[in-house]
């Protein structure tokens, strides 16, 4: 019922699924992650990267990205990156 009423052509809206998946062993990790819209493929993501608890209230994450989307012409693009989390008490 739910998928017929968001597949309804009076509706504006494009009909879209995201899946990720993340595989890790000790602090390093792999993730792919895929994109659909209206049943079209329409992105990809992978990800490397390593994942360190600093201390009880840092986490520390830093990545490779690489991301080829439809619209770019499945141009490959490349990003690294560092991600800090902070939880406060």
């Amino acid at each position: 019922m739910v998928m017929a009423l968001c597949a309804s052509p009076s509706y504006a809206e494009p009909l879209w699924f995201s899946n990720k998946i993340e595989i890790g062993y000790g602090p390093v990790y792999v993730a792919e992650q895929i994109k659909f819209v209206d049943g079209l493929f329409v992105s990809r993501v992978t990800l490397v990267g390593t994942q360190l608890k600093v201390h009880e209230q840092v986490k520390v994450k830093t990545f490779y990205l690489l991301e080829q989307k439809r619209r770019d012409d499945w141009r490959s693009q490349h990003s690294i990156g560092l991600r800090m989390d902070l939880t406060f008490p």
